[in-house]
């Protein structure tokens, strides 16, 4: 199968269309996603994407719905931490 627009332009088209966290292969255009997962795609990923761009399967699994699971360390956006906190 063909690499995603999302895995081109992140330059993870080998991750393209693995199972390992979905059983399924294949595509979703942008257009099908809903307005909070557009965003928080492209946040996540820091990329402008429009709607006729495509995101396969493992790739939306990762940076919309697992992206939070495989964080290992927390982030800390306030500095409200005194050391760095990991899982």
């Amino acid at each position: 199968m063909d690499p995603c627009s999302v895995g081109v332009q992140l330059r993870t088209t080998n991750e393209c269309h693995k199972t390992y966290y979905t059983r399924h292969t294949g595509f979703k255009t942008l257009q099908e996603l809903s307005s909070n997962d557009m965003l928080l795609l492209q946040l996540r990923t820091g990329m402008t994407l429009s709607g006729n761009n495509t995101i396969c399967f493992h790739h939306a699994k990762i940076y919309i719905d697992r992206f939070e699971d495989l964080q290992k360390s927390c982030c800390d956006p306030f500095n409200i931490h005194k050391k760095l906190g990991k899982k």
